[in-house]
């Protein structure tokens, strides 16, 4: 609670407006993984938020422990090691080669490359019949552009773009944040690690939209609720957008996509307004 100060007066509140939050049940009750992601991300920010040797090692451990979705740790660490947090990879390294040696125990040494391999193949299905759940820039902007095949080529140059434009913004705080600089605006260490999940979300070349709920730990780090009238309409606002979860299909992108956007600009929206 700590970091989050709505927790502190509307706990309660809160935790019934998650429940509401579609990404979040329509993962969890539906059998993916996102639980098991939340935690793992969260493990990450409590201890790499705090000084020291021994929290930087356990943050890269909970990294680590998230390799079952390899692209979402290994954006993290990359920031990580651009904030200089060099027992960060010591730590993620040690589950990491677990998962590996597990591996290669049933496929054999070479199971990463025959993993990438079926992968490769198997996008272009995903594509095909999935695209209304994708939520990241590449996957949202691909959707959109399916029907027409001649602006592909600019649709990944579109989405590299974006995903470059975030990325080297990030890097650039993170590296700033290793100086002891600091982080603008307004933005600390600890605010950018809460940031990781939209980030994370966006630019990951395959993210669906229930990984949408790596964000509700930004959400609700920045979102304010100074009243009932505000916990009612929100709580309002993701019932109706369970009917749109619920109908996504009917969408040429996941319109999911637009909270992780909404997240991103959140904290800079509380900085405008002081």
């Amino acid at each position: 609670r700590g970091n989050v100060p709505v927790l502190r007066g509307k706990f309660f509140d809160m935790m019934c407006l998650l429940v509401l939050f579609s990404p979040l049940t329509f993962a969890i009750f539906g059998g993916q993984n996102t639980a098991l992601s939340l935690l793992c991300y969260s493990t990450f920010i409590v201890f790499a938020a705090r000084r020291g040797a021994q929290n930087e090692f356990l943050a890269g451990s909970a990294l680590g422990l998230w390799f079952f979705k390899p692209h979402y740790p290994l954006i993290a660490l990359f920031f990580m090691l651009l904030a200089r947090r060099w027992r960060v990879l010591a730590g993620a390294l040690l589950p990491a080669v677990a998962y590996y040696l597990l591996g290669a125990w049933r496929f054999g040494l070479g199971w990463p490359a025959a993993w990438l391999n079926a992968l490769r193949m198997f996008l272009p299905a995903e594509m095909a019949h999935n695209s209304y759940n994708m939520v990241s820039f590449n996957g949202a902007i691909r959707s959109v552009l399916s029907g027409a095949p001649g602006l592909t080529s600019a649709g990944y140059a579109a989405a590299s773009v974006l995903c470059l434009a975030l990325v080297s913004w990030f890097g650039r705080e993170f590296w700033r944040s290793s100086k002891d600089e600091a982080c603008g605006p307004g933005l600390s260490f600890t605010d950018l690690l809460f940031l990781l999940g939209p980030l994370i979300v966006l630019v990951s070349p395959h993210t669906h939209f229930y990984d949408t709920g790596l964000c509700v730990f930004a959400l609700l780090r920045w979102q304010r609720l100074p009243s009932d009238l505000c916990v009612t309409l929100l709580g309002a606002s993701l019932i109706l957008l369970y009917a749109v979860a619920s109908n996504r299909f009917l969408f040429s992108a996941a319109p999911f996509a637009v909270v992780p956007l909404y997240t991103l600009a959140l904290p800079f929206i509380r900085h405008g307004d002081k």
